[in-house]
């Protein structure tokens, strides 16, 4: 009985099974807010929206009274929001969008254009007896079919916004009608036209019917029509056009110079199906989306393979009313069948996901392209590279079947494999027989194999043991009563046990037997460790529960902290790329860290993998690429080929209710628009709202009556992706964050009066801010504002009061001023006063003496005696400069710089225009004495080597530039100190009713630049 059990076992084990990508499904109902009866359009706004069009299904209509059916949704990835359609309801067959970003939408009798972001519809025009076909683009330029009796008619839809027709032929049957059935297919020469009420037909541009295919079918022979010949689907690829026909599973390429319908002749061109939709995306990739009894499919053709199918659902049911839309058809696809709203993510083709329901623990390499996996609950399984196909590996225990529970570690010795079980101890398997056998003694959490003889293995708050693989005896090394160890690391060149604990790290002396712990939190600032490894380069590894990971120089004793997880999430394991990056592997992602460089990028569920959170012990380099486990699942992959994907969502506002005073209810505005303070144009997608910082331009002010201050607001982020797992947070006027996970709603019941920022954040599942801030200024009004006289008489009093302060403040400015200019006037006049007794008296005196001690000849008081004339002369003009009357402005100005640049080792450059014929003698004075102490504080405060003066007539003012190389100076903190030499320069500008600016800093100096009208012209 064994032996037929075990050989049973072995057969089941030799059948491989396939395990391949799983998909990510998603679907949407009524429960949802889908409230569309028959969706019959699907179309993506440039925001990334999914927008849904249709009406009531017709076989429903008679049995279920709706008279305001909805016919129009917007989809956001979490919520719909309805959007009502103007005028008769009728059901919505198209919706197209132009290169603008507007959609035009036809219904069963009108078209119309429509702006998604402001919601606004413009009707191009009505159809009251003929029908109309959805919209089809060709060459940049759209097309619609309608129809007048029997004839059809093709029109361009003029960018004007009204239809330009192009053709018209008549057809040969009683009845037609031009519904969302019609195809329309142009090639260069021909175009073919299709319906189910008239044959396939191929016509010029001109209108000429060139030929008709089986048009017998439809005439009135009921059963003849049973084999009529319409296209039912149609697609492109490589240039080719490819239809699949009503009721029939064959798939024809068209052949537009023979006008004909080629079949494709490869043996898997076959598709059988009851319902069948055709896609082609912006991107030139194509599908077909069928239904077949109780299988749905989604399938590719191949010019060599005929249809490939990547996916199908057996289960799926009967489907009906198929409606698709893809934005990278490779990448994923929305679809609907009976009122359900289908998203389909297919797999990665950078990763490759294995085992997607189990937990995975440990892994080895058995040969070139198999390794042994290990899972949680569910056993041990065998994963084969060359195709990516998993099977159970089967051991037994006394001939039962045995599934080993957490194995957490692999050591091969020949055919024997040697494990642990966290709920046994050590375990030993014989590849050829799957015998197992346990070796109980206490539950191995990790272990290490120093020599081909002892296993050494840690526990949770018992010993650091030692297992004798040829005596079978297990010996305690060091107790560790108060320690879990949760792995171990050994090199055969230390031969020391480094084990990561709960408590910090562990070392054991193989040979010594002597052992030290380390948990120094200056050193080691998180000692709750996970995980260890080893690196050539940088020593030992250990992973920390708050996600540090710190390296140790088991010479030196010392710890070296690398990395810091932004998340504080947890290390489980750690793999090294040839490109010297390390995979950390950690509870919330894989980040890519560069040690060198410090840059980091985190992957997650939306690129591929089965789940964010790895598990501990299961990773593993492999010549296909990274092994890495999950909690959900198996990842393998090329850490070159996984690049980190940009994300370019921004949050938005899509739906605003507040209470409507004149209406006396609650309104709703879906006019994204109306939140923006300038609208660029009608067409604009591109609108912005204020980024964060509160810099950029305004949003309108969201304005709540004090009758009813509630506030509904919802918004999304732009790009749907139902995969980003994304989460919001608000405030308000920067209060603390409120977090309302992934609803995409806020609700205030009674805003409190006053105005607000209302700041919304998105975060992606690393906590990551998504794109700027949304900022929405609110004002909810009080009702204290609501008595109007009572507004009057405190705006007239208060404008009574500021009025008057307004003119004390002039008064006291006006007075100011003059005391201002009698000072400087008084002054000058006491400059000029004293610079006249120092000149005709002290003068006329040194000069006396001066000439006495010549006559005497006492030559040394005679030369200072001249010098300290000089010092009196000079001192005398500064004073008041005389030179002003007899060189004019300019030339004093010429002069002033002359002498300093003679007398000091500062070098001066001068370009002045003459202006002399501009200003009176009072203004002339102000702008010498504005430049004399300009130069003056330079040489006495600025220490610079060069200055610079600059006098430029322009045509209504002069501008005075005055530039030097020193040291600046703080301009801000002279003007708070109230800077008397930085006030009298601001005062005389002032007083030429002129304009002036200084900037400053310690690299370049300091740069004053005056600009004085020409109010002071001599008469």
């Amino acid at each position: 009985m064994r032996i037929l059990l075990f050989v049973y076992l072995m057969c089941y084990c030799c059948v491989c099974y396939a395990q391949n990508n799983e998909v990510f499904q998603k679907q949407f109902t009524q429960q949802d807010g889908l409230e569309i009866d028959n969706v019959q359009a699907l179309e993506f706004d440039q925001n990334g929206f999914l927008w849904l069009g249709g009406g009531v299904n017709l076989s429903r209509s008679k049995l279920i009274a709706n008279t305001n059916p909805t016919l129009l949704q917007r989809f956001n990835g979490n919520s719909f929001h309805t959007i009502s359609l103007p005028g008769k309801n009728n059901n919505i067959i198209d919706i197209h969008k132009r290169s603008d970003g507007q959609f035009y939408i036809v219904s069963n009798k009108a078209l119309y254009i429509f702006n998604p972001i402001s919601t606004k519809f413009t009707q191009i025009q009505e159809f009251i007896n003929g029908g109309i076909s959805p919209i089809f683009e060709y060459q940049g330029k759209d097309y619609v079919i309608t129809q007048n009796n029997l004839e059809v008619i093709i029109n361009r839809i003029h960018p004007d916004a009204y239809l330009e027709e192009q053709f018209r032929f008549t057809t040969r049957v009683n009845r037609i009608l031009i519904d969302q059935k019609t195809q329309f297919i142009p090639f260069e020469d021909v175009i073919v036209i299709s319906d189910d009420n008239f044959p396939i037909t191929f016509v010029t541009w001109e209108g000429d019917v060139l030929k008709t295919i089986d048009p017998k079918g439809f005439e009135n022979n009921r059963e003849l029509a049973l084999y009529k010949k319409w296209i039912n689907g149609h697609f492109q690829m490589n240039g080719q056009h490819y239809v699949l026909l009503y009721n029939n599973s064959q798939v024809y390429r068209i052949d537009p110079k023979a006008m004909g319908l080629i079949p494709i002749a490869s043996s898997e061109s076959q598709l059988p199906n009851d319902n069948v939709k055709t896609y082609n995306d912006q991107k030139g990739g194509h599908t077909i989306i069928s239904s077949y009894k109780d299988q749905l499919s989604i399938q590719t053709l191949d010019n060599t393979k005929g249809l490939t199918t990547i996916y199908a659902d057996k289960s799926f049911g009967p489907a009906s009313g198929i409606e698709i839309a893809s934005q990278d058809i490779h990448r994923d696809a929305w679809f609907t069948t009976n009122n359900t709203l289908h998203y389909i993510k297919f797999p990665s083709d950078i990763v490759t996901t294995l085992l997607p329901d189990k937990e995975i623990r440990a892994m080895t390499s058995l040969s070139q392209k198999e390794y042994l996996i290990a899972t949680q609950k569910d056993g041990w399984h065998l994963f084969n590279s060359t195709n990516n196909t998993v099977k159970p590996y089967t051991v037994l225990e006394q001939g039962d079947v045995l599934k080993p529970y957490a194995s957490r570690n692999f050591f091969i010795e020949g055919s024997t494999i040697w494990s642990n079980d966290t709920s046994g101890g050590i375990i030993e398997t014989d590849t050829l027989t799957r015998e197992l056998h346990y070796y109980r003694h206490y539950p191995s959490i990790c272990m290490v194999r120093p020599t081909d003889s002892t296993i050494v293995y840690g526990t949770k708050g018992y010993n650091l043991m030692e297992f004798n693989t040829h005596k079978k005896t297990h010996t305690p090394l060091i107790s560790t009563d108060s320690l879990d160890i949760y792995d171990l690391e050994w090199r055969e060149t230390d031969n020391h046990i480094v084990a990561s604990t709960n408590k910090g790290l562990l070392t054991y002396d193989l040979s010594s037997k002597e052992h030290a712990f380390y948990n120094d939190p200056t050193q080691l600032p998180d000692p709750f460790l996970l995980m260890g490894d080893y690196h050539p380069d940088y020593g030992y590894i250990q992973g920390s529960r708050s996600g540090i990971v710190t390296t140790f120089n088991l010479a030196t004793k010392e710890f070296k902290t690398l990395y810091q997880d932004e998340l504080q999430a947890g290390i489980a394991t750690i793999l090294f790329d040839d490109q010297d990056n390390w995979w950390i592997n950690t509870f919330n992602g894989i980040v890519s860290f560069n040690p060198e460089s410090k840059q980091t990028h985190r992957f997650s569920v939306k690129d591929g993998f089965t789940n964010n959170e790895a598990n501990r012990y299961s990773a593993l380099k492999t010549e296909d690429g990274f092994l890495v486990g999950t909690i959900q699942g198996l990842n393998l992959f090329d850490p070159e080929k996984l690049q980190p994907e940009v994300n370019t969502a921004q949050i938005v506002p899509l739906r605003i209710s507040t209470y409507n005073t004149q209406d006396k209810k609650y309104s709703v505005s879906h006019d994204q628009y109306a939140f923006k303070e300038h609208r660029d144009a009608e067409v604009d997608t591109e609108y912005a709202f204020l980024p964060a910082g509160r810099h950029g331009a305004k949003a309108k002010t969201i304005t709540l009556p004090s009758e009813n201050r509630a506030l509904e607001i919802g918004f999304a982020l732009t790009q749907l992706d139902v995969t980003r797992n994304e989460r919001y947070r608000y405030r308000l006027d920067d209060k603390e964050w409120v977090s309302i996970g992934n609803t995409q709603s806020i609700r205030f019941p009674n805003l409190a009066a006053g105005n607000y920022i209302l700041e919304i954040e998105a975060l992606d599942f690393s906590g990551n801010k998504i794109g700027d801030s949304l900022l929405l200024p609110i004002h909810s009004k009080d009702f204290f504002y609501k008595t109007w006289w009572f507004f009057l008489a405190i705006t007239v009093l208060i404008s009574s009061i500021l009025f008057w302060m307004f003119r004390q403040q002039q008064l006291r400015k006006r007075l100011q001023e003059g005391f201002s200019q009698d000072l400087m006037q008084s002054q000058e006049e006491e400059r000029a006063r004293i610079s006249k007794d120092l000149h005709d008296s002290v003068g006329q005196q040194l000069t006396l003496i001066k000439q006495r001690l010549q006559e005497k000849g006492d030559t040394d008081i005679s030369e200072l005696t001249h010098k300290t004339l000089e010092d009196v002369r000079h001192i005398s003009r500064n004073l008041y400069p005389a030179i002003l009357k007899q060189l004019g402005l300019s030339g004093s100005i010429e002069q002033l710089l002359y002498d300093i640049d003679e007398q000091t080792d500062l070098f001066v450059s001068a370009d002045i225009d003459d202006i002399d014929h501009l200003f009176d003698e009072k203004a002339a004075l102000h702008i010498y004495r504005f430049i004399q102490e300009n130069v003056s504080n330079v040489m006495k405060h600025a220490f610079a080597k060069a200055i610079s003066v600059t006098i430029q007539q322009e045509q209504k003012t002069i501008l005075i530039t005055i530039k030097d190389n020193g040291k600046g100076f703080d301009v801000l903190e002279k003007q708070k100190n109230n800077s008397l030499g930085l006030k009298t320069l601001q005062e005389r500008i002032r007083i030429l009713e002129g304009t002036l600016t200084i900037e400053s800093n310690a690299e370049t100096g300091t740069e004053t630049i005056a600009q004085i009208p020409h109010t002071h012209a001599k008469n």
